[in-house]
């Protein structure tokens, strides 16, 4: 258990992972509450109240990307690592759609008001694509040193 908590890049995989679902948890995601909607958890929590099943999981891919990259990070052997790159990207492929999503809602009639995409995303949404980027590049350079000392 300690052996993979010895290297800076499954530690930065682990923190990072964490901060984004910290993130998606309790800041805002948009500056202007939509619906009465303004961090995740509120919108898991308008997305299980209207029974919207099949949707859930969508809203729960940072929380699945974590676990999963944390998970993986975490075995002893170093073959199941390069796993730990696709959950991390989920982190951002979640919030990377968010943003394209919130981009097509201002673009189709929005923006006739003058609101631009930057002034409807709030700094939650920012943060978590930035420290999800972060998760994805520690977990990258977890399997090249992972190569590197399986080469030697």
């Amino acid at each position: 258990m300690m052996e993979p908590l010895r290297n800076k890049w499954a530690v930065g995989v682990i923190a990072f992972s964490v901060v984004t679902v910290l993130v998606y948890i309790f800041m805002p995601l948009f500056k202007i509450p939509i619906f009465g909607i303004s961090s995740g958890v509120e919108w898991i929590r308008m997305v299980w109240m209207t029974k919207d099943f099949a949707n859930i999981v969508s809203f729960l891919l940072p929380f699945i990307g974590a676990a999963g990259a944390i998970s993986v990070v975490l075995t002893k052997k170093i073959e199941p690592h390069i796993l730990s790159v696709a959950f991390a990207l989920l982190q951002v492929i979640f919030f990377a759609y968010f943003l394209m999503r919130m981009g097509a809602f201002v673009d189709s009639g929005v923006s006739a008001g003058g609101i631009s995409l930057f002034d409807l995303i709030g700094s939650g949404t920012w943060t978590g694509l930035l420290s999800s980027l972060l998760a994805t590049v520690a977990s990258v350079m977890l399997v090249v040193t992972d190569f590197k000392k399986s080469k030697n």
